[in-house]
């Protein structure tokens, strides 16, 4: 069952900016796994490398490295509009306020998009308590270079795990709304460390990436986790971080044969307390169910500074804001796995959260609020063979009447080639968040996408 959650999803086409925040985007449809060519070297005979690293219970006592490249060639080409086709009332001066558009050339806008890049994974086994991991990603036209993992895990007597550096650590089983996800929540824009732009304005500075120290201890039939983190974003000097720019949490874990259920907690000085509980089990008959249940709470919200209202110490005295948040879902496969089905129910108590989305192929890391209230997610996949998907994704938000539905098709027609066609569009009132806040890079309330993409590994890997 993990390994056809994980295919289900890189093949669902959640949001980019999603206020329904979900685990993937739009642009996820771009960073689909490619087929595999590759050749591993190793001092074994029969080892099988090709098929991933080894498992850590096979190379614990080994020591050796692995050498794994990616390479991804991708254009894609993408009309859009401020309206959809079908509304006839748009007015250029009126309808949309300060900042829309005005006129008929901002009404119709393209966005056409070429980048190649490579990520270079280096994974040494220097001992059997000591391991390095590191990834960097390069890209073209923008020579862009970036560190994405760089951490080192360490076990002390194979009864105590750490993992230290530059990594994500993720938490829930939500297939759409990650908001017990609480290691990549930020604070609001009025609550973060500013900086000064290139005007000499005072701007709230963006998260960056993470700096994390993990432990976990395996107890019974489960485990505790003990975290702390920060973010660059958080951090006011960084070559001197002070302790109350760290956020701490735990999660335990109890793997029972009919559940697995987490429960846990995350603070940071700058974010409301949250506290977490999350459920996923296997009925007999297949169907995947899961649900989870947040709550938080923080002092009370500054309207005006739209910043959360701490004392200035490290934990505020008076905690007023107090919510309950909760999400149910089902996932289930059909016909031989032709036909994927995912349903969820989120209700979200807790407004101004937001969280931080990693980057994809076609979007730069970004913050997406979650939409306050009851929310929807529908996600359907239909493989009619093997070189074809078709897809549609609806997030609908009922205390705004506003959804976002994606329809789409992928084809492979040949191996490492991909070929893709969506309709990202906005339905609904015209106020709503997912007017301001969608799948679009540019925000559109209708477009439509037409991708093409080249891409394929190669891994090399040697182990004494």
């Amino acid at each position: 069952m993990p390994r056809l959650c994980a295919a289900f999803l890189l093949c669902c086409m959640p949001l980019t900016v999603c206020p329904l925040a979900a685990d993937e985007d739009i642009d996820s449809l771009f960073d689909e796994p490619a087929d595999t060519e590759e050749t591993a070297g190793s001092s074994q005979a029969d080892s099988d490398d090709k098929a991933g690293p080894p498992p850590l219970t096979d190379i614990i006592d080994n020591r050796g490295f692995s050498f794994e490249v990616e390479y991804e060639f991708i254009a894609g080409f993408s009309p859009g509009w401020a309206e959809t086709p079908w509304n006839r009332d748009y007015q250029f001066d009126t309808d949309y306020g300060p900042g829309k558009p005005k006129t008929s050339s901002e009404f119709a806008t393209q966005i056409f998009a070429a980048e190649m890049n490579s990520t270079f994974m280096l994974d040494f086994r220097i001992s059997p308590t000591l391991r390095v991991y590191q990834s960097f990603k390069v890209d073209f036209p923008n020579y862009d270079f970036k560190i994405k993992e760089f951490f080192a895990d360490y076990n002390l007597n194979r009864i105590v795990f750490f993992r230290m550096g530059l990594h994500t650590v993720n938490w829930g089983v939500s297939r759409n709304f990650p908001f017990v996800n609480l290691p990549v929540m930020v604070p609001p824009e009025g609550n973060r460390i500013t900086e000064f732009d290139a005007q000499g304005s005072s701007i709230p500075k963006e998260p960056g990436d993470p700096y994390a120290v993990k432990m976990d201890i395996p107890v019974g039939i489960g485990g505790l986790q003990l975290l702390t983190l920060s973010r660059s974003g958080f951090i006011e000097d960084q070559d001197n971080p002070q302790l109350k720019e760290f956020g701490y949490g735990l999660k335990y874990n109890l793997a029972f044969r009919w559940a697995d259920i987490d429960i846990g907690s995350f603070y940071h000085n700058k974010m409301p307390f949250r506290s977490f509980m999350s459920v996923k089990s296997t009925l007999p008959f297949g169907t995947e169910i899961y649900g989870e249940g947040l709550f938080a709470a923080s002092p009370e919200y500054d309207s005006l500074s739209g910043g959360l209202g701490w004392s200035g110490k490290n934990i505020p005295e008076n905690w007023e804001r107090k919510s309950w948040s909760g999400s149910i879902g089902v996932f289930d496969e059909f016909f031989d796995r032709m036909l994927t089905v995912n349903f969820e129910y989120f209700f979200n108590g807790e407004r101004h959260a937001q969280w931080l989305k990693e980057e994809s192929s076609f979007q730069d890391t970004e913050v997406s609020p979650f939409i306050y209230g009851h929310n929807g997610a529908a996600n359907l996949v239909f493989r009619p063979n093997r070189d074809i998907r078709l897809f549609t994704q609806c997030l609908y938000n009922l205390n705004e009447k506003t959804a976002q539905l994606v329809p789409g098709i992928q084809i492979t027609p040949v191996s490492n080639l991909n070929l893709y066609l969506g309709v990202p569009m906005v339905l609904g009132e015209r106020d709503g968040t997912y007017y301001s806040k969608n799948a679009d890079k540019k925000n559109r309330p209708f477009s439509i996408v037409l991708a093409v993409s080249f891409s394929g590994n190669y891994r090399f890997s040697y182990y004494q």
